[in-house]
């Protein structure tokens, strides 16, 4: 079962991609044989997302970017 953080990986790739519901669910299906990504394997989602790169995809932060981003104090 996939983190709360790849989640939100998941559904911030479906966003950039411009991805409708059910174009996104049909990837789901068609990919894995799924129709949520809560119900992928760890293996699956890595590759959903390598899939989202091969569409142009590209994720904004690294984990310790992320990280960093978060606890930068406010001027």
């Amino acid at each position: 079962m996939p983190t709360h953080a790849e989640l939100a990986k998941i559904h911030i790739a479906k966003r950039d991609l411009k991805l409708t519901g059910p174009l996104y669910r049909g990837f789901l299906n068609v990919l894995f044989g799924q129709g949520s990504a809560r119900d992928l394997t760890q293996e699956q989602v890595e590759e959903l997302l390598e899939h989202f790169k091969s569409l142009g995809w590209k994720s904004e932060y690294t984990k310790s970017e992320m990280g960093r981003k978060q606890s930068e104090p406010k001027a």
